[in-house]
């Protein structure tokens, strides 16, 4: 599954081709990618409303 966090890109499934499982990878990794930005954008946002030391 594209949704898998722990997708090993090394050990395809017996069943799909080379070509599919190059598309599912591929999307995969625009998928951690994406959630990682997103939520580092969100921390970082989050650090500019903590409360200041002076």
């Amino acid at each position: 599954s594209q949704w898998n966090v722990f997708l090993n890109p090394f050990s395809p499934a017996y069943d799909v081709s080379e070509t599919t499982w190059a598309i599912i990878t591929l999307k995969n990794r625009i998928i951690l990618i994406t959630g990682s930005v997103i939520f580092l954008l969100a921390a970082l946002l989050n650090l500019q409303k903590r409360e200041k030391f002076m």
